[in-house]
Formats: structure tokens, sequence, C-alpha cells
């Protein structure tokens, strides 16, 4: 072998070793695959190696879903393992190259956290239900990751845990249209839930069920909105330029050569200044609505309604905290190309795209949150959501008007219509 071509060998063998390994993601679904349209499914993630600048994209084969983008920071030296993805359709059939299932309308999937507790002893409580029973892993049941279990139909255990987290968590699912079924015990607690004795099984029904992703009543509250600045900016930039106007007429009275000069400085900076400011204003204007679901004293379920309404076009950021879009029809859907970012920070959430124009409505749940409020039969916008397509088997039993602020649509408070 020459020296020249030892000399190349040598040099493959230094960038090979140079280069910076890519690690492998081994994906595994906790739900064997189940899902729900509209509803988040978890996703377990094992990194082997380092894993490369490059994003991980999750994304079924179905053109109408919510993909989900992994960034390297994902993999932290807390080595997160855990992510959730968004099927807005029920004809995903593989996420990646995992099969995917579609629960049917007459199917309910149930995961099971012990195993001692028998599958189908749960069968009555879901009558002509075909039942799909999963083992879930008690560590799945944490505040911050439980709402991606949501697309379960219930979740059995032998007894009520003592661990507060796992508590919390659960309340959090039946929040979200998860019933609870305690198979082993003469008693639960704690008794401030609306528990029923089914022969030797307690059940809690959920607090009530998610609206479908496709739900044009939702849309009632913001309808006729039309883009543009909010008050409060369009007020500001009213009360600066009356400022700057009585600036520049105090200046325009001086008798000083450098008075015309100064007049066109200040007018510059001005116009320049406002169109920066301008460009740095949030994209939409927004407004929140709240909905009080309380079923007894102790216990009540929040949920905040968010509008938005796009002044440019742009994305919008709905956070992290497991939002629900919820959309007019199909069309809008696909406009507004929703995908979900994790692992990169100050930047992790769901994120929607939004033209000129583009009004969304999105849904946030609170659980187990203190609720105390002055009721006033006034009515407000956000009581037309109380309509039975979002919240059937409720009734309004209080309202109360916007306190003033321009972003506050008001609260309405529901309980439960008597068998």
């Amino acid at each position: 072998m020459g020296r020249s071509k030892l000399v190349a060998v040598w040099l493959v063998v230094l960038l090979v070793a140079a280069a910076p390994s890519i690690g492998q993601v081994s994906l595994s679904l906790p739900l064997q695959g189940y899902y729900r349209a509209g509803r988040y499914m978890p996703v377990d993630l094992q990194l082997s190696g380092d894993l490369s600048a490059s994003p991980l994209t999750l994304q079924t084969d179905e053109p109408l879903t919510v993909p989900t983008e992994i960034g390297p920071a994902f993999f932290s030296l807390a080595r997160q393992n855990f992510t959730a993805v968004l099927i807005v359709s029920d004809r995903a059939a593989h996420l990646n190259q995992l099969p995917l299932h579609a629960l049917l309308a007459d199917q309910r999937l149930v995961g099971v956290l012990d195993s001692s507790v028998d599958a189908a002893m749960v069968q009555s409580v879901f009558p002509g239900m075909s039942m799909i029973p999963v083992r879930i892993e008690p560590g799945l049941l944490q505040a911050e990751i439980a709402p991606a279990l949501e697309s379960l139909d219930a979740i059995a255990m032998t007894d009520w845990p003592m661990d507060v987290a796992r508590q919390q968590a659960l309340h959090m699912l039946r929040g979200r249209g998860v019933t609870l079924v305690v198979t082993g015990a003469t008693q639960v607690k704690p008794d401030d839930l609306p528990w029923k004795q089914q022969g030797s099984l307690w059940v809690c029904p959920p607090a009530r069920l998610l609206p479908p992703m496709i739900c044009p009543a939702a849309y009632e509250p913001a309808m006729g909105w039309n883009p543009g600045r909010p008050a409060r900016f369009r007020m500001k930039v009213v009360i600066i330029g009356i400022i700057c106007t009585l600036l520049l007429g105090l200046i325009s009275l001086m008798r000083n050569r450098w008075a015309p000069a100064a007049i066109l400085a200040i007018s510059a900076a001005l116009a320049i200044g406002v169109v920066m400011w301008n460009r740095v204003q949030p994209i939409t204007a927004q407004a929140s609505g709240t909905i009080c679901l309380q079923e007894n004293p102790a216990t009540s379920s929040l949920d905040i309604w968010h509008y938005y309404v796009s002044a440019v076009a742009g994305d919008i950021c709905l956070g992290s905290n497991f939002a629900h879009p919820v959309f007019y029809d199909e069309t809008q859907l696909a406009a507004a190309h929703p995908q979900y970012r994790a692992g990169q920070t100050g930047a992790d959430g769901l994120y929607l795209r939004g033209a000129p124009g583009f009004v969304l409505a999105a849904l946030t749940t609170h659980i187990g949150q203190p609720f105390s409020c002055s009721w006033q039969p006034t009515p407000v916008p956000i009581a037309k959501l109380t309509v039975p397509a979002i919240y059937p088997g409720w009734l309004v039993d209080g309202q109360q008007a916007s306190n003033g602020g321009e972003n506050d649509l008001g609260i309405v408070r529901l309980r439960r219509r008597q068998p």
C-alpha cells in the first residue's frame, strides 16, 4: 500500500472516530396503539446513544392529524422518555411504523392499574359494550403527564391510592372523561366524589366528556369577531400620539433655529418606534371564559375556553398543558396545520397556523381548584356554550358577566340535571 493510500485510510478512520454518534429512538405505545379520535395518546420513547441535531417527528399516515416534533433537548439530563400525540381523526392506521387502532363507538378502553384487578368485573360498568383492557404502569399517574391517558374510557384499581400525586392525576383524568372504578374496597375515600356502588364495584362517573374536535357550537361566543389589535394597544397608541403632538407643538413655538430639525427627528423616531412596537405585539387578540361544573360543595371542575383571532399571519401557541383545539369544520382544521412541539426550550406546546381573520376556540381543564363567586343573572357570551352538544346533562345554575376586562367573557356555573 502506498504512502498516499495509507494517509487516506488514516484520515477516514480519524473522521469516523471524530464524527458524533447518532442515537436511535425506539417507540412503544403504553395503550397498545388504541386511541380515541380527538384525544391525546401516550408515546414512550427510549433513546440509545446521542440524538442528532435534527428533530424526530412522530407522524401518522392520516393527513388530518397533529404531528409531534421531538427536539434534541427533549432527551435532557433528566432522561425524559414520555410524550403525547393528539390524533384528531379516526382514520390513522400507523404512527411512524407502529400500528394504531381507532376505538369504535361500541368499544371501551379500560386501563388496569393492578395485576390483581379482574378486568372482567369492569364489564358491568359498560353493559352492551366491547371492553378492551390494557395494563397501565402506575408511574404514568403523574399530574403533568396524566392527560396523555385521556383516550382511556375507564381506569380500574383495587383501592384508591394513598399517594397524593396519583390522586391528583386521577382527578385530572376524571375531568377529561375517564370513569374511575375501584374493585376491592368496602368503602372509597375521598367520599366527596360521586361514587356509586355497583355490586362489588365502586364507580365514579366522569365530570363530563371532552367536546368533539369538530364542534361548530363552540364558536357561538366568538361569532362576528373581527381581526385587529386589542383596544388596550390602540388606546396606548392614541395616548402616545397626543403626547407627541403636544410635544411637537411646544417645540414649534420655540424660537430656535434647531426647532425644525428637532421636529423632523422626533417625528421620524416616533414613526419608526410605532412600527417596531407594532411588530412585536401579539399576533392575536384573545379572550377567555370559564365554565364551572359543580357537582357538590366540595368538588368542582373548571373549563377555561380560550378564543383567539389573528390580526396577521403567524403561529398561535396553546402552550404545553394538553390544551384541546376545537375546530368549526375540517376545512379550518386542515388550514391550521396543527403541530405539537416537545423538547424546544421555551417553545413546547401545541402550535396552529393562523391566517388574518382566523378564529380559534380552545379548551383547557383545571380540576379541584377552589372556586367561589357572587352570581348575577346577567347574560354573558360564554353562556352560549351551555348547549347539549358540549355539556349534555348539565343545567345553568348561575352566571356572572365580565368583570370589565376586555379579555373576559364571564363565568357560568352548571349543575347536573337530575335523573
